[in-house]
C-alpha cells in the first residue's frame, strides 16, 4: 500500500488500484466517494478506451487521461510483465 504522505509530496491526493472487473485491489480515496461506484466507472472507462483502440486495430491504450476543471484522473493499465 502506498503512503498518503508520500503521495501528497508529489501532488497526488488519492489513488485506487482497480481490476478490470471493477473490484478494488488497494486505495486511498476520500471518504465522500462511493468507492464501488467510482471503481466500476473507472474500469468501464478504461475498458471502453480499450474497445475503441481495438476497433482501430491498435494496441493499447496504456493511459487514459480525464482532464477536468479541478482534477485530473489518470487510468493506467497494470504492467502484466511481472
Amino acid at each position: 500500500m502506498l503512503d498518503i504522505n508520500t503521495l501528497k509530496e508529489i501532488g497526488i491526493e488519492s489513488y485506487a488500484l482497480v481490476r478490470k472487473d471493477g473490484l478494488l485491489s488497494d486505495s486511498i480515496l476520500p471518504d465522500y466517494i462511493d468507492k464501488e461506484t467510482f471503481l466500476i466507472m473507472a474500469a468501464t472507462t478504461f475498458m471502453g478506451a480499450v474497445s475503441a483502440y481495438n476497433e482501430l486495430h491498435l494496441k493499447g491504450p496504456e493511459t487514459v487521461l480525464l482532464k477536468g476543471l479541478e482534477r485530473y484522473i489518470v487510468l493506467l493499465q497494470k504492467d502484466t510483465k511481472q
